[in-house]
């Protein structure tokens, strides 16, 4: 993905949820390595919803509850 506003959202998500301390930064070799494991996260996540949404619906949208649903799995398979 390498596009900046993906890295600069992922380095404020980790900077204001991630750390206790203020002040710890994170290098760009730690974004450029992180980077691939969030996209492969999400998208996996995407179509995750997709496929279990397509056994109990027609409509091809997917929303927050479609993602909420498969949240639990996603989560414990990225460990």
């Amino acid at each position: 993905m390498s596009n900046n506003s993906f890295s600069t959202t992922i380095a404020r998500i980790l900077q204001t949820e991630g750390f206790q301390d203020n002040n710890t930064r994170i290098t760009e070799e730690c974004m450029k390595l992180l980077e691939p494991y969030v996209e492969l996260f999400v998208r996996e996540g995407v179509l995750r919803s997709v496929e279990n949404k397509s056994d109990s619906s027609p409509d091809s949208s997917v929303d927050f509850t479609d993602l909420e649903a498969v949240a639990g799995l996603l989560l414990m398979d990225f460990q």
